[in-house]
């Protein structure tokens, strides 16, 4: 959806974005990760990050490790997910 698609739907200032990142995917919230930039772009424009301790675990990543523009860190990312769907949050997938 694009950002005149927003417009027109309504209010976009309601619209909340959250990603939650798990297993392989982990390595791209590390400060190191070549799109480290665009993870920092999209916490600057709102977007919360959520990142897996438990793939971190896995992978053998550290907080310390870490983009700062990550929001939150939960447990397990999957259980994350349920918890949103469960309170109204829509699941997208790629």
């Amino acid at each position: 959806m694009c950002s005149s698609d927003l417009e027109s739907a309504g209010d976009k200032d309601s619209l909340a974005i959250a990603l939650v990142v798990q297993g392989l995917a982990t390595d791209m919230l590390k400060t190191d990760s070549p799109v480290a930039k665009g993870v920092s772009d999209a916490a600057g424009r709102g977007i919360e990050i959520v990142a897996c301790e438990y793939s971190m675990k896995v992978r053998k990543v550290t907080r310390e490790q870490m983009n700062a523009s990550v929001t939150r860190y939960v447990p397990f990312g999957g259980m994350e997910i349920v918890k949103r769907q469960g309170e109204g949050w829509a699941y997208l997938r790629p």
